[in-house]
């Protein structure tokens, strides 16, 4: 064999080989890109299920809490239309409620001072 022929036989090797290379680095960039958009996919799914998670906390609070639940609705004696501060004139089995329009205008009812929740009753369902 020459060395014409072996320089040959050489550089066909090195074509194939630089070939199955190339070949090689365009799956690994497939992949690589795949990889990629199978993260993109996962994050905006956790992202979805982390605000739907803190959403329905948010709104599942007033049922499973007392306390948030009469600062959200108020308390019984509330109308389901009722909403902000209200002077109770009647009993509580019996209330007479009024609106405070302003504190100054109270003079001394202070204790019948009923809290009606920031949404009406008629929210909660």
């Amino acid at each position: 064999m020459s060395v014409l022929a072996a320089c040959q036989d050489g550089m066909q090797d090195a074509r194939e080989e630089s070939a199955r290379l190339l070949a090689s680095s365009k799956d690994g960039a497939r992949k690589m890109v795949k990889y990629a958009n199978k993260n993109k996919i996962f994050v905006s799914h956790l992202s979805m299920a982390v605000s739907m998670a803190f959403i329905m906390t948010l709104f599942g609070l007033p049922l499973f809490s007392s306390a948030v639940r009469n600062a959200t609705f108020g308390k019984e004696e509330c109308g389901s239309e009722h909403t902000g501060m209200y002077v109770n004139s009647g009993t509580e089995n019996h209330p007479n409620l009024s609106k405070v329009d302003d504190m100054d205008d109270l003079d001394g009812a202070l204790m019948n001072l009923t809290w009606c929740g920031v949404l009406p009753k008629s929210y909660m369902g």
